[in-house]
């Protein structure tokens, strides 16, 4: 969301273009990666509950707000530092296997992580995520 605020909409200003304006969802847990189609045309589809959640945050989410789910938060919130907050209309309610349960989210300050990010994609660099160290 930085880089589209701080970098692509001045760029497409400067070219008299519409800003465009970005929202998030995001969610933790495990995915899997379906390839639907034959062999000249397909498509891959990520599935699974953090997927189709961080979905939802998302419609939750208003121009240049980051909405997750309470995995998501939870990797994160190793201390209290004004991050999250509830959102206003959490906990979601949701029926799997005739049980229905309750799912928190989120609202995220992500302006505060900023500060944290700086070297992420130089550390990342194409490497695997299994190869990818926590500092």
């Amino acid at each position: 969301m930085d880089a589209v605020q701080s970098t692509l909409n001045p760029m497409l200003q400067g070219y008299r273009m519409e800003p465009v304006q970005v929202r998030v969802g995001a969610d933790f847990g495990r995915l899997d990666f379906v390839r639907i189609g034959t062999n000249d045309v397909s498509e891959i589809n990520v599935v699974g509950f953090a997927a189709n959640f961080a979905a939802k945050c998302e419609k939750y989410a208003n121009s240049w707000e980051c909405v997750v789910g309470e995995k998501f938060r939870d990797l994160l919130a190793l201390e209290d530092v004004g991050l999250f907050s509830e959102h206003v209309d959490s906990p979601k309610r949701y029926t799997r296997n005739y049980e229905t349960k309750r799912y928190r989210f989120y609202d995220v300050r992500w302006r505060k992580l900023l500060p944290e990010l700086d070297g992420v994609t130089e550390h990342i660099a194409g490497n695997p995520t299994s190869a990818i160290e926590i500092f």
